[in-house]
């Protein structure tokens, strides 16, 4: 009977870990944004991967750092108006165009993307919006934590957010602490 009793409790205390994962529904529409995470990008010449901070007044405002192992900043983007500055290495940009050129993506087109602007598709995996060149997908990762993907003929890029403020207030309800 104490053996029975035994297998009970383990089996019990086993189930209460097994906990279904319920995602976080996305904003119907983002207006600011502040988070970190991390991001993996292999589009066009650009390639690296690091946590991340992102932070977006949309639209006039994007400030996005991307760190190393060791704390140090290895890409460090900043909008603010008409104000440009690309940081990457030794690589310094100071116009949106050139950034454009060289990177291939469109600034004014990445905040859009971040701020779920456009002809948005729902589907039981998440939404996206597509690009003439390339998908942008609104999803959730294994672990819960919402995800946009960038996915198109010049790479991809994914950032994965973790404890997001969406519109001044709004947060992610946790993401971090629901999945240890």
């Amino acid at each position: 009977m104490k053996r029975f009793l035994c297998v009970c409790l383990v089996l019990l205390a086993g189930c209460a870990g097994l906990q279904k994962r319920a995602d976080l529904p996305w904003p119907a529409s983002v207006t600011s944004i502040e988070t970190e995470g991390d991001i993996e990008m292999a589009w066009k010449d650009a390639k690296f991967s690091g946590s991340m901070a992102l932070k977006m007044e949309y639209p006039d405002t994007l400030t996005l750092e991307v760190y190393g192992a060791f704390g140090q900043t290895l890409v460090f983007l900043n909008k603010n108006g008409s104000d440009f500055l690309f940081v990457a290495g030794d690589e310094k940009i100071t116009s949106e165009n050139v950034f454009h050129q060289r990177i291939g993506i469109d600034v004014k087109h990445f905040m859009d993307d971040i701020a779920m602007r456009g002809d948005k598709v729902d589907t039981p995996g998440g939404a996206y919006i597509a690009r003439d060149d390339y998908r942008v997908t609104y999803g959730h990762d294994k672990r819960g934590r919402r995800m946009i993907r960038w996915e198109g003929k010049e790479g991809r890029i994914w950032l994965t957010l973790a404890d997001e403020t969406f519109n001044g207030g709004s947060t992610g309800g946790g993401n971090r602490s629901r999945n240890p």
